[in-house]
């Protein structure tokens, strides 16, 4: 399984990784489900997750990256 979290995005983002959104946005989504499976709905770290997807998604709406 590929895990992923936002010091390794960064370093991508820096080593010009993610040549396309898709990527990008996968890796966002594995993101935030990872942190979903490995913690409690009650932890910081669950809720900063559902904080960051909501974030990011009105962002992909914003520029029509999703519907």
């Amino acid at each position: 399984m590929y895990y992923s979290d936002l010091e390794t995005m960064t370093k991508r983002l820096k080593n010009m990784y993610y040549v396309t959104k898709k990527l990008f946005m996968a890796d966002m989504r594995r993101m935030v489900t990872n942190c979903r499976i490995y913690n409690e709905p009650d932890t910081e770290y669950y809720k900063c997750a559902n904080n960051i997807e909501k974030f990011f998604n009105t962002k992909c709406r914003d520029h029509k990256l999703i519907t």
